[in-house]
Formats: structure tokens, sequence, C-alpha cells
């Protein structure tokens, strides 16, 4: 088998939707022949797992006939397929004896990236050196016939149609997702007329990762009627303020491997790479931080981990001394294990790597290195599509830290700055941060406790939005981290609890949530549920053992992951409205490569355009070396003029704008945006 195909063959199995949701990075330590150097673990471990819960399972249908779906436990139920008026391809499934009272359950996927199968080739061939086929379609578009999720086993075998949108675009779809599902659900009734007159009931929105907040945008639309119930699975359900996390990650990490050499980040940081520039990014990024043996190292100090939960389960449930100390000793030795594990990676790589990894924890804490490759990629290569794509923000940047303090000199100094526009950031909101206001809709909303892709503290902005009688979050706890790593027991206690609750029967808390666990695990054990659909690491145990609801598990209210200290104020900016002149006391440019500090008056010029001109520019030999926040001109010559205060305008006294601009080619600097400066983000 040649290697493009060895890589195909391996990715299906990553995606085979049997495995436990955290089963796919399990097998990211194997270093077998057929997978050869870091960077090869980087393209396999980071950015196949991408695909994962966007696209679902893709099966071959060994026992179901073409017009039908098969589940991951080889159910068949009649399926269609199509396109609905937009564009989007729908999956609609349909039990036999089906009527509308019996209900219909969307599911809506996580992110998709512009990276399909065929695409992961090509990188594949370039990074091992190999011919690449000639003919790999290299276009992000989105999947025909998409997945109903890993939850539809289940859902299905209870009697619920399901129903599932390809959405309209890759990456961040939630720009127009709600268009697409209202189309769905009218596509849906028009299949299921046969089957009654009436709409179904009761309708359930079901949601993954980013399909958290495009359920969250269902809800609130109303394009769609009001959903009985909602089950969130690590839902993004902060909305489109998880990207300023991207944004900064990906800003940190450029600044910690730039070192003397170019950069291994595609410049500039807001425009789209050129296809194949992956590679390049993924061994420059290996040879910075020796980020593909961390995982490796990370992954087998994980699998020995779960080993040791196991072990503690047994010891903890053992009633003979001279076999709870067997256990304790073997307990020890993997300790020690997981100790030599990470000594060993730190021995075989470059203190240069190890440093530049160690201080990249430092300024940007993440879970794991895979949580961190996977970070990086959607930072470096999904964040300028965000911005550059048509139907999305069509070239505006709303990503802003040139008035952030990282809360590190050396950082501060040397990270690249980005001015946000205040209509970009809007644009992004609207696309959409959540409002709360989803009418009478129960949600039970889960995630894992470690998740470094969607933080779990998404969990608390849901909270602050919500009454506490129409939502129950449930954390699960894990020893590894892993984004949506849930033991599907703990998937189908949530699910059955929102059912029951909307039934009618008590508000299920995370207590509630844990007994129900177990009592599916115990049900699977005894055969009620298919053995296939639940294969926890450590299965042979109890079924308590197999659920890990965490009920005294506390939530950060602060989704940013990497936090910044508040900016002091600009001191010194004054527009005085009767000579139409601003005074700019301290403004940052690059000039010649370098980065110069002058004081500056603008004289209004052209008050039609609001155009102001240049005059008195002197350098400021004084001026402190350290970052402070003041004005400055970004690589996109926009102008950012910090706290500016008006001077000879009574109805403006007191007052402070941030006021952006652009350089022209003139040099002049025309008027774009401001904003109240104490609304301003940092």
């Amino acid at each position: 088998m040649s290697n493009v195909a060895s890589f195909r063959a391996q990715s299906r199995n990553l995606m085979n939707p049997a495995l436990p949701f955290d089963g796919r990075f399990r097998d990211c330590a194997r270093n077998d022949g057929g997978w050869v150097g870091g960077a090869m673990r980087i393209v396999r471990c980071a950015l196949m797992p991408l695909l994962v819960f966007a696209l679902g399972p893709a099966f071959a249908a060994e026992s179901c006939g073409e017009d039908e779906y098969r589940t991951a436990v080889g159910g068949c139920y009649p399926v269609w397929h199509g396109q609905t008026p937009n564009g989007a391809y729908y999956t609609i499934a349909i039990p036999e004896g089906w009527i509308p009272g019996k209900g219909l359950v969307i599911w809506n996927h996580g992110l998709q990236t512009y990276l399909g199968g065929d695409t992961l080739d090509l990188l594949t061939a370039n990074l091992l050196g190999l011919e690449a086929e000639s003919d790999i379609q290299v276009m992000g578009e989105v999947a025909p016939e998409p997945s109903l999720g890993d939850v539809a086993s289940i859902v299905l075998s209870q009697g619920y149609a399901m129903a599932a949108s390809s959405f309209l675009q890759t990456g961040w779809a939630v720009f127009d997702s709600h268009l697409a599902n209202a189309e769905l659900y009218e596509r849906f009734l028009e299949i299921s007329a046969e089957f009654g007159p009436e709409p179904p009931t009761p309708l359930y929105l079901l949601g993954g990762s980013m399909g958290g907040i495009v359920s969250l945008r269902d809800m609130e639309e109303g394009l769609i009627p009001e959903p009985d119930g909602a089950l969130l699975l690590c839902g993004a359900v902060a909305g489109s303020e998880n990207w300023r996390n991207a944004f900064d990650l990906r800003m940190i990490a450029e600044t910690v491997c730039a070192g003397e050499e170019e950069s291994a980040f595609p410049t500039p940081w807001y425009e789209i790479p050129a296809l194949g520039r992956e590679i390049d990014w993924i061994r420059e990024l290996d040879s910075c931080t020796a980020l593909g043996s961390r995982i490796a190292a990370e992954n087998k100090h994980d699998d020995l981990q779960a080993e040791i939960d196991e072990l503690r389960a047994r010891k903890a449930v053992e009633g003979n001394i001279l076999r709870e100390f067997d256990l304790q000793r073997r307990i020890a030795a993997r300790e020690v294990e997981q100790r030599i594990v990470m000594q060993t990676w730190k021995q075989l790589s470059s203190n240069r790597q190890v440093g530049n990894y160690e201080r990249l924890q430092r300024l940007a804490p993440t879970e794991s290195a895979v949580m961190l490759s996977v970070g990086l990629f959607y930072g470096t290569f999904l964040l300028p599509r965000l911005i550059q794509e048509t139907g999305k923000l069509n070239g505006l940047n709303p990503f802003h830290n040139i008035a952030a303090d990282y809360g590190d000199d050396w950082l501060n100094r040397r990270i690249g700055r980005g001015i946000g526009l205040p209509a970009a950031r809007r644009a992004l909101a609207a696309n959409y941060n959540p409002s709360g206001e989803i009418g009478d809709t129960r949600i039970v909303s889960i995630h894992t406790s470690r998740d470094g892709i969607v933080a779990v503290e998404n969990q608390a902005v849901l909270q602050s939005l919500l009454p506490p009688e129409q939502l129950s979050v449930g954390i699960v706890a894990e020893s590894a981290p892993t984004h949506c790593g849930f033991r599907e027991s703990e998937v189908i206690a949530a699910w059955n609890l929102l059912q029951r609750w909307v039934e009618g029967g008590p508000q299920p808390d995370v207590a509630a949530l844990q007994e129900e666990c177990r009592a599916v695990s115990g049900r699977t054990d005894q055969g009620a549920i298919p053995r296939d659909w639940d294969r926890a690491p450590d299965g042979e145990l109890h079924s308590g053992n197999r659920c890990r609801y965490a009920p005294d598990f506390e939530i950060d209210p602060e989704l940013t992951l990497y936090p910044r200290e508040p900016a002091t104020r600009a001191e010194g900016n004054v527009f005085d409205a009767a000579t139409g002149v601003i005074g700019v006391a301290e403004m940052e440019a690059g000039l010649e490569g370098a980065i110069g500090l002058f004081s500056t008056e603008l004289q209004l010029t052209d008050l039609d355009r609001l155009v102001f001109a240049p005059r008195n520019t002197r350098p400021l030999d004084n001026a402190t070396e350290n970052w402070r926040h003041r004005a400055a001109v970004d690589e996109q010559f926009r102008f950012y003029l910090p706290d500016l205060g008006v001077r000879n305008d009574p109805n403006l006294a007191g007052q402070r704008f941030n006021v952006y601009m652009q350089l022209t080619e003139a040099l002049e600097f025309e008027f774009i945006d401001f904003e109240p400066a104490d609304i301003a983000p940092q």
C-alpha cells in the first residue's frame, strides 16, 4: 500500500464512529513504519481530528440499501438526500412506522474545515516527498450527504426522525446556518407529509462543538418552530468570542517561533495562505517546538494515566489487602513511566525547542500538544478565511490587540499588533454571539472539563444569559484533555434526562446526570444497549466507573484563555474643535523595517471626507522602549488613535473616543470609524 493510500486508510480508522468520542486521539502515540517524523504526527493527530466532529462517520453500506442510512451499530433507516433551494445539502432519516407525533431531532454538526480527505492526501504526499495525485480537488466545499452525528444510533432507535444540513459554508458557518436549517425544516415537512399532515412534535436540537452556537441561533432567530428541548455537546456557545483565543494563540506562537529567521507562520496573518503552506508551517513549527514528538510523549503519558485511573478504580472496590498492595505497586510503576516519558522528550529535543515550547505554554497555556496544534491551525489557516471569504466578513478584520497588554514585557515588545475596526467587530458579533432569547426551550448542555479547543468556560457565558430554570449544565471531569471526549453513556444519560424533562419530569442536575449515566452503563452491560456503542477504556469495571459527571466542578467565568491586562489610558491626544487640529502625543509607526515613535498634529483639510494632513511631526528620542498603550499604525496602514479628548465643544466635554483612520498613499489620514473609549476592547 502506498503512503498516500495508507494515510487515507488510517484516516478512515480515525473517523470510525464506533469508537468512543475520545478514541480517535488514542492511536496518535504509535510510531510504526507507516508514519515518519514528528511533522507527520502533527498531520495525523492534529489535523485529522478536525474532520471528525464536523463530517461524522463515512460508512460502507455493507448491510443497508442505497436508500437507507446506516448507523454506527448497523441500524438501517429510510433516508433522503438532496439540496435545498439555497444550495445546502441535507440528510433526512425517518424510521419505519414513524408518525409526526414521534417527533423530529435536528442535528447541527461542528466546524468543517476546508481540508477534505483529498486535500489531506495532497498535504501528506507533499510532506513525504511523494508525487501528488493529479486529480486532487483542493477547494473547501461543504460535505454532501451530511452525517446525522454519533448520537443517531440511539435517537433513531427511539423512533425519532432526524435531519441534518451541511450548511452553506465551511469553517465558521454561523453566518447563514439558520437560513440553511429553515429550508431543511421546510424540506422535512414536504417529505414527511405522506406520514401525516401535522408538524413533528416534539422538536429537539442536538448540536456539537460549533453546532452548539448554531443551535442557539436557530432558537433565537425563530425561522423554525420553537424547539421543545436542545442537547448541546461541548458547544461553542459563547459564539464568535471564541475566535479571539485563536487569534491570540496564533500571534503568541508566531512571536515565540520567530527567532532570527523568517517566521514559521504565513504572513500577513490576515490573508489566506496558499494551499501547501500548511506543510512548511508544520515542519517549521515542529522545528521550533519539537511538537510532533511532544504529541507522542503526551499520548503515551495519557495512555498510562488511563491505566492508572483503571487501577485506582479497581483498588477502590478491592477487598483483599494483598491485591490492594499489588494494585498500588502497579500504579506507582505507571507513574514512574509517566515521568520517564516526559523526561525523554526533553532529552531528545534541543534546548531551543524545549525552551520555545515551555515559553509558549507559559504565555499561552494550552491543555495538550494536540490541542495546541489544532488551536494554532485554526488561528493560522481558518481565521484568515473567516476574515476574507465572501459571505463571511468580506475582508473586514475584527481582531484587535493594538491595545492589549499581555502582562509580559518580552511578549508586548515583540508581538504583532492588529487594529480591528468597530464595524468589523460588530459584524463578527452578529454572526454570532447569543442573546439568550430562546423562548421556552429547555437546554441540557454538557462539556468536557479540559477541552482545549472549545473551552469549558463557554458554559459560563450560557449560564449568564439563560434563566436557571431553562438550563442544566453538566461537566465531565477528564484526566486527559479531549475535545468532546464524552463516553457514550454520558451522552445518552443527558439525552434521556432532557426528554424526561420536556415530558414533564424534573429538571436534571449533575447528580441526576451521574446517576442516569450509571444506569445507562448498567443496561449496556446487560445488553439492553448495543455493546459496540459503549467501549469506554475501563469497560471491564463496574458501570459507575464509566461515568465522570463532576458535581463540584467550578466553571471560570472568564472565557479569554490568554488574559489581557487592562490597558492604561493614552494621555495627551486632543481634538480642538475650534481649529480642527488633532494633537497626537505619542504615535508608533514602522519606518524602513524599524519601529519609530513620533508626536504629530493632524490638520483637518477636507470636512466632507474627514481627511487630515500631518504636520509638525517630530521623533521622540526620549520615549520609553517598553510597549505601552499609544497611537499606532499597523501593517495594513490603519491608524489607531486612542483616548482622544475634545476641546472647545461643550457637548463632548469630558468624553474620550478611540478613532480609526486609514493612512493613504498621499500620506493623509482619512477617518473610518470611532467608538467611546470606555467600551472598546483591550
